[in-house]
């Protein structure tokens, strides 16, 4: 009679964010919690779409968001990540 075996595996999935430039962070509201900003094309990257998608999901309020000074849109990294899990809130 020919055995049989079972075989299991398990997988972690890590993320590894690398930044040229200096962090930003800020106060998410919606967190309410000091984050990570990312600006729309590092969102869109992690995110796995582009940056016009990116903006359509922040008007459907699926991101949570800060603006600059300069009148630039950040987005708080837990929400970015949260696309892809839990959300933080």
């Amino acid at each position: 009679m020919p055995t049989r075996k079972i075989i299991t595996t398990e997988t972690h999935e890590v993320w590894v964010i690398r930044r040229p430039k200096k962090q930003v962070s800020g106060w998410c509201e919606k967190c309410a919690a000091m984050v990570e900003l990312l600006t729309a094309e590092e969102a869109a990257r992690l995110a796995g779409s582009s940056v016009r998608a990116i903006f359509r999901q922040l008007e459907l309020d699926q991101f949570h968001f800060r603006e600059s000074v300069a009148g630039e849109i950040l987005f708080c990294l837990p929400s970015v990540l949260a696309t892809q899990s839990s959300p933080c809130q």
